[in-house]
């Protein structure tokens, strides 16, 4: 099974998670620094992602300190017994004043600015430059603190793939590429340089059908690609 993992030395096992669905996600808006809590159907995403890692042995759970995040991890820390411990490193991108905007706003401030998605600095926010700086450091942080154990991390779209970008070296060019969907799964093994291979990546075969997507939800790096294609 993909959750156990034979960890030999500096080695670390990450179980990266995307919250479920917020009600952000199934209104199509932007969400960064919002409230934004889970929908019923990422409540559900949540108890679905809990009863899935029951058969597996973890040692640290690690969430955003966002509502969304907390929410999804808080059934994954009373089934496992795992205590609950938050990080303002794996928030969201700051979207600034984009927050809680609708996607068509993005992606014409995005298309004035002429500059790369990458660069792209919403009024009052952060880049995914700066996102993937945060990633960085966080996992420098993690090899430090729990090294050789086995850690559950709960965040959202833009950190979870700068997360990978760092562990598995992919390119901007990759970047709107790399899909994150609510309520999935990505299992890395991670070296003591952050260098990561990957054995399960956007996997939401834990879902059932009926709560695995939300119809609504597009992700907002897509939007990108539509955008700046080809690279």
């Amino acid at each position: 099974m993909l959750m156990s993992f034979n960890k030999g030395p500096a080695a670390m096992l990450l179980t990266l998670i995307r919250h479920g669905e917020s009600v952000a996600n199934a209104d199509g808006l932007i969400a960064g620094s919002a409230f934004a809590p889970l929908s019923e159907r990422g409540r559900g995403q949540a108890r679905s992602i809990s009863t899935f890692l029951e058969s597996g042995s973890y040692d640290v759970l690690i969430s955003s300190d966002r509502p969304r995040a907390i929410e999804t991890a808080r059934p994954i820390s009373q089934n496992l017994r795992l205590d609950l411990h938050t990080s303002e490193l794996l928030r969201e991108r700051d979207w600034g004043k984009l927050a809680e905007a609708r996607r068509e706003e993005y992606e014409l401030q995005l298309k004035e600015s002429g500059v790369p998605f990458f660069e792209f600095l919403p009024p009052g926010g952060e880049t995914f430059c700066s996102v993937e700086q945060r990633a960085r450091t966080f996992l420098m942080k993690l090899l430090v603190q729990h090294p050789r154990k086995a850690v559950i991390l709960v965040a959202h779209e833009s950190i979870n793939k700068a997360l990978l970008k760092v562990m598995l070296g992919f390119g901007w060019e990759d970047w709107p590429n790399v899909s994150q969907r609510n309520g999935c799964i990505n299992v890395i093994g991670l070296d003591s340089n952050c260098r990561g291979i990957a054995t399960q990546l956007d996997s939401i075969d834990h879902l059932p059908v009926s709560i695995a997507l939300s119809m609504n939800h597009i992700s907002i790096e897509r939007a990108d690609a539509r955008l700046r294609r080809p690279f």
